[in-house]
Order: C-alpha cells, then sequence, then structure tokens
C-alpha cells in the first residue's frame, strides 16, 4: 500500500513523521500529520461547540412549544402565540442539524490531515519527511502486510504446463544464509512478456513468461528480504494435498 496525501490542490506539508522503515504499524495508526491539522483541529472544536448550542437552544424550544401546546388545547393562549413556538421550534431542529453537518464536514477534513495504516503491517518505505510536501508519485510511506510473504516466480510458457498449486518450492539468493521454502498457492491466468535474462535457448524478445506465486513459510525472515531478487526451484514431481 503506498499512502497518498491529500488531493493535489490542497497545498500542505508534513508537520509530524514518527516512523521509521522496518517499524510494525496496525491498523489506523497515525503514519503522517500535515501543517494544517492544527487548523482543522480547530475548526472541530469550533464545529463542536456549534453543536452544544445548538442542542440547547432545540430542547429549550421544544419544551417551550410543547407547554404552549397545552395551553392551546385549553384555550389559554392564541392560535398564533402557538404556530410562532411552532415554527421557532422547527427552526431551532434545523439549525441543530445544520451544525451536526458542518461538524461532519470538519471532521472530515481534519481527517485528511491525518494519515493513518489501512493495514496491519510494516513500513517498507518513507517518501517524505517532516517539513517536506508530499510528492503526487512517490506518496508518503508504503506499508506492506509481512504476515504472508511471497515470492514471484517467472516461469516460461513451455514449462508452465508441469506447475500446479500446492508445489513445494525453494527460493535462493546469495544475500540468503539458507533458503526460503514455500508453496505454489497462486498461478497468474495470462502471460507476460520476458524480464529477465537467463540462459535459455529462446531469444528474450520472443519469450514469454507466467507468474507463479509462492507463498513462504518463514514470513519473519522473508519480511527483511523486500524485493529480493534470486531464484526459485519448483518441485513439480510432488503436490501437496
Amino acid at each position: 500500500y503506498t499512502l497518498a496525501g491529500p488531493p493535489s490542490f490542497i497545498s500542505v506539508r508534513i508537520s509530524e513523521m514518527p516512523l521509521k522503515e522496518g517499524q510494525r504499524v496496525r491498523k489506523g495508526d497515525v503514519i503522517a500529520i500535515f501543517d494544517m491539522a492544527n487548523v482543522r483541529r480547530l475548526e472541530v472544536g469550533i464545529a463542536r461547540t456549534e453543536v452544544e448550542r445548538a442542542k440547547v437552544d432545540a430542547l429549550e424550544k421544544k419544551r417551550e412549544f410543547d407547554r404552549r401546546q397545552i395551553l392551546f388545547r385549553d384555550k389559554s393562549i392564541s392560535q398564533e402565540s402557538f404556530y410562532d413556538q411552532r415554527d421557532a421550534s422547527e427552526r431551532a431542529h434545523i439549525a441543530l442539524e445544520k451544525a451536526r453537518l458542518n461538524l461532519k464536514r470538519a471532521e472530515a477534513l481534519l481527517n485528511k490531515m491525518i494519515i493513518r495504516s489501512p493495514v496491519d503491517g510494516m513500513v517498507l518505505g518513507i517518501y517524505a519527511r517532516d517539513g517536506e510536501a508530499v510528492s503526487e508519485t512517490t506518496g508518503i510511506a508504503e506499508i506492506g502486510d509481512v504476515d504472508h510473504m511471497e515470492a514471484v516466480a517467472e516461469v516460461y510458457e513451455t514449462d508452465i504446463k508441469y506447475v500446479k498449486k500446492g508445489q513445494s518450492a525453494i527460493f535462493r539468493s546469495p544475500a540468503l544464509n539458507m533458503p526460503l521454502t514455500g508453496t505454489v498457492t497462486r498461478i497468474a491466468p495470462s502471460l507476460t512478456r520476458v524480464a529477465i535474462y537467463s540462459l535459455n535457448p529462446v531469444p528474450n524478445s520472443e519469450s514469454r513468461i507466467v507468474k507463479v506465486y509462492i507463498t513462504l513459510q518463514d514470513s519473519v525472515r522473508a519480511a527483511r528480504f523486500i524485493n529480493l531478487q534470486g531464484t526459485a526451484r519448483i518441485d513439480t514431481l510432488h503436490t501437496e494435498n
């Protein structure tokens, strides 16, 4: 998940960025706060005060209307007095609803100034710091779900017929002291132009591959090697049940 800032027409800078790369976050944790947040908080406070005032006024107007309704039934007040208070009560109710709507709008604007993590995961990259404007292309930060790590193997279309879900696989890389093991869980439904160079006799310009997704068993260790490149060996002779 790449976390973006507010729309480009809103000019803001980051005022707080309490994160480090590799840090674990929970869904809803604050990732960044923009400099307009304090202004928006003030607006929310004002809007809440207006709601409370409108509540009190609407309640008072309603009580007075209820009182006059009884008096009107007893013919103790004029029809004009009754209708005047009824209209006043309705206006107070409308004012209360308007105040509540203004509060919701103010809270929505505040929420745009506070970026939160959409998932439980790890901070994979930070692309903006305190005092910096947010780039539309890179965003603020990248959050990844590292509890379910995958390796993506590129298998030539001529070999994909041997690959099945449930087959075990081993991922190796010079960066790993020990290989990572996993299981084939997904096979892409479409072909892709080759993205790697190899000793395959078919020219790269003519080769196409299928992406095979391998769920790794040791997600904790794999999480240290996001975007690591290596080789995957799939055991096509055995399929796990």
